[in-house]
């Protein structure tokens, strides 16, 4: 009868094990998708910032495009 009890004790202290494993696993799974998930958000944002840089660069190049048409505007009507 002892035995029988043992070998019982063993089969729940391996199932505990398993369950722990399987949690610890679930936990793992969890954070590699919200790794995942803040490595997409950080390859959007850098896409987003590049895009604005661009286009203050943009606005930039226009308004000094604009400060040289009508300066040379502005000369030709002089002559």
């Amino acid at each position: 009868m002892l035995g029988v009890f043992a070998a019982a004790r063993d089969v729940t202290a391996q199932k505990e094990a398993e369950s722990k494993v399987a949690e610890q696993l679930a936990r793992e799974e969890q954070r590699a998708r919200e790794l995942e998930r803040l490595a997409e958000l950080e390859r959007f944002q850098k896409l987003t910032v590049g895009r604005e840089l661009k286009m203050v660069e943009l606005k930039k190049e226009i308004e000094e495009l604009k400060r040289e048409n009508e300066r040379l505007a502005g000369g030709s009507v002089g002559r």
